[in-house]
């Protein structure tokens, strides 16, 4: 019985290290892919720039949650304060999916914690961030009529004028 319990122990942390191993592997591969149109992140050359990516306490998770919330939230202003004839893809579109991009890395890692972070600490704060991070997404991003409403306005006065490329037009779902 004790064998049984050993192995099951064993297959419960092998799976767990598995989901650890695809999620962080789906992390990098967003960060990487990003990368191309995020030049300000910086690359990933050694492990440690992997282990950079995740916060290392309870206390790192709260702090960079804080940071990507207020760089998230500041960004969402610039773009709904950028008055309509000064629209361009840059700073309506690419804004937007550099904020999102930038708030799901926070995210991700953030996530990851809440699953396999032996420290019951670690844990809970990861779960406080996530909901915390979660209401925010919704609120300030998904439910913004005003954000709407700007990238709306682009698309429909300013971007043919433009002069897109197939996948800028495709990203604004015209034709794609």
């Amino acid at each position: 019985n004790k064998t049984n319990k050993k192995r099951e122990l064993m297959i419960h942390y092998s799976m767990k290290m598995l989901s650890f191993g695809l999620l962080l592997c789906g992390v990098i591969y967003v960060y990487s892919f990003e990368r191309k149109s995020l030049p300000m992140l910086p690359s990933i050359q050694t492990h440690d720039d992997i282990r950079q990516l995740f916060p290392s306490s309870a206390h790192d998770i709260k702090q960079r949650t804080e940071k990507a919330i207020d760089d998230a939230r500041h960004a969402v202003n610039t773009l709904i304060r950028t008055p309509g004839e000064w629209r361009t893809y840059a700073n309506t579109v690419q804004a937007l999916d550099t904020l999102t991009t930038q708030l799901g890395i926070t995210t991700s890692s953030i996530y990851a914690l809440q699953y396999m972070s032996p420290d019951e600490a670690v844990r809970t704060q990861a779960q406080k961030a996530l909901l915390q991070l979660q209401d925010f997404s919704i609120d300030v991003i998904s439910n913004n009529i005003s954000l709407y409403n700007a990238i709306k306005e682009y698309a429909q006065l300013k971007a043919d004028a433009e002069g897109l490329n197939a996948e800028e037009k495709k990203y604004l779902n015209f034709g794609g």
